[in-house]
């Protein structure tokens, strides 16, 4: 009895439903990955020189630092020129700074940049890329549709890999 002839078929209905969840739980993580990107970004882009540095003074203090975390709050400061309110991480109130706004701007409170250390901080976003995108992205592929031409090469390849240990039957 060879391993083709042991493996128990899965109704179309099962791996319609198996593609569907794939499909999804992929394009979440694919997309959550993204947005870690975002962060590394604007930090490169921050390095490079982007936006117009504003004056801004700290109206309200925040807490914490680093932008990640349950309990960081970012400050308020408003732009002296024009009184736009920007949010900024590791200030008091009172602070006057030069202020930078991010290239990709995401979430409800974007927050501008003042400094190069507390913007090298965001680098920790490759992180949650990197493992977001490691298991999402071949989810997404799981998912999707394939071409039955594409099927044939893809069986063939993946049942020489795995018996490329086993002696061939003929």
């Amino acid at each position: 009895m060879s391993a083709e002839q042991a493996r128990p078929e899965i109704s179309p209905v099962k791996q319609v439903l198996w593609r569907v969840v794939a499909l999804v739980l992929g394009l979440a993580l694919t997309v959550g990955a993204l947005v870690m990107l975002a962060g590394p970004i604007n930090v490169l882009a921050y390095y490079a020189g982007y936006g117009e540095d504003v004056r801004v003074e700290v109206t309200e203090s925040g807490v914490g630092s680093f932008p990640m975390g349950r309990d960081s709050k970012p400050a308020q400061a408003r732009v002296i020129d024009d009184g736009r309110v920007i949010h900024l991480y590791g200030l008091r109130t009172g602070d006057i700074v030069t202020a930078t706004p991010p290239l990709l701007e995401f979430g409800a409170r974007p927050h501008w940049y003042h400094d190069k250390a507390g913007a090298a901080q965001e680098f920790a976003n490759l992180l949650g890329f990197l493992c977001l995108g490691i298991i999402g992205l071949p989810l997404l592929l799981l998912g999707l549709p394939i071409p039955a031409s594409w099927k044939a090469a893809l069986a063939g390849i993946l049942l020489a890999v795995t018996r490329k240990g086993a002696p061939r039957q003929r």
